[in-house]
């Protein structure tokens, strides 16, 4: 359970719905206990980006173009996991539906 907890921890509003693909990925700016625990996977912007890279070298592409990674992504970052924790602790999540699932599309849900 406590590994299970961690991944859902780590997995938390990782992805949204956008119409962008490129804004959908969260960049988290964590503190380091956490990076090196989810192994820089708190950068999942930039992971998206460039799969190939080691995750020890996704937190120095983000710092390098830090700007460029937070524009791209239309402004999805996190300052932490203690922000997510503060505002959701005590509130549930407003999952949306992905704006390509429609019933325009043909699709009923």
């Amino acid at each position: 359970y406590p590994a299970l907890a961690l991944t859902k921890v780590r997995s938390f509003l990782e992805h949204r719905a956008d119409n962008d693909p490129l804004a959908r990925s969260v960049i988290n700016e964590a503190s380091l206990p956490w990076r090196v625990l989810f192994l820089n996977l708190n950068y999942h912007s930039v992971h998206h980006d460039l799969p190939g890279v080691p995750w020890y070298a996704l937190r120095k592409i983000y710092l390098r173009d830090r700007a460029s990674y937070q524009q791209r992504n239309g402004g999805f970052l996190v300052r932490g996991y203690g922000e997510w924790l503060r505002h959701f602790l005590c509130r549930s999540v407003n999952v949306n539906v992905h704006p390509g699932f429609s019933k325009a599309n043909g699709n009923e849900h």
